[in-house]
């Protein structure tokens, strides 16, 4: 995939994802609709991995597994986050990923 594909796909699932969230967080304001917000917030965090793991050329299948997409973007050392010991929550590294196109 060449560089400027690859940047207009990326940006294309970070913006889809982008418009989820705004969704869910619209949604999570009105008690009765809490679990359209859930879904529109799962929605959001898959659509950023995938839009993550896509422009670091990681393939991954076709899933909505939270935990698979998370753990891939781990196990392949790309997200420069690595599992704190102390609190078993994800910390930053020093990697640099300033490339990211997250505008």
């Amino acid at each position: 995939m060449q560089r400027s594909e690859k940047d207009k796909e990326t940006r294309n699932w970070l913006e889809i994802a982008k418009r989820d969230l705004e969704a869910g967080r619209k949604l999570a304001s009105t008690p009765d609709f809490s679990s359209q917000a859930s879904f529109f917030s799962q929605q959001s965090a898959e659509k950023a991995l995938k839009g993550f793991l896509l422009w670091h050329q990681e393939r991954f299948k076709k899933d909505h597994d939270l935990r698979y997409l998370g753990d891939l973007a781990l196990i392949r050392n790309i997200s420069g986050y690595r599992p704190c010991p102390a609190t078993q929550s994800l910390t930053l590294s020093k990697k640099d990923c300033s490339a990211f196109p997250i505008s």
